[in-house]
């Protein structure tokens, strides 16, 4: 969500406040050191080989697959789990893909 809310998806955080940016990127920092509730954006981190929580979500619009199904090939398997609020749109997500797949 956070993502969506930066002003051109490019790194673009001018209209920002200092405060408020200090202040995210302290409770992004401070969420990190979290075992579990940490674990997905130092995995994020991980994958992009970034140190900067910031950094992440000013690269993470680039990466959403949504208006891209149909060009989707390779067979894929989408998994999803009840009450997992990252895999909510599994099934439509599936629904919507032209190569071979299973949910």
């Amino acid at each position: 969500m956070l993502a969506k809310q930066v002003p051109d998806g490019q790194g673009g955080w001018a209209g920002w406040n200092k405060i408020a940016l200090k202040i995210l990127q302290e409770a992004l920092e401070s969420t990190m050191k979290k075992t579990s509730a940490g674990w997905a954006l130092r995995r994020n981190l991980w994958v992009h080989d970034l140190t900067d929580p910031l950094e992440f979500f000013r690269l993470a619009p680039q990466y959403n697959p949504e208006g891209r199904e149909q060009v989707i090939r390779c067979p894929t398997f989408v998994c999803g789990s009840e009450g997992d609020d990252l895999s909510a749109l599994a099934g439509t997500f599936a629904e919507k893909l032209a190569c071979p797949r299973e949910l």
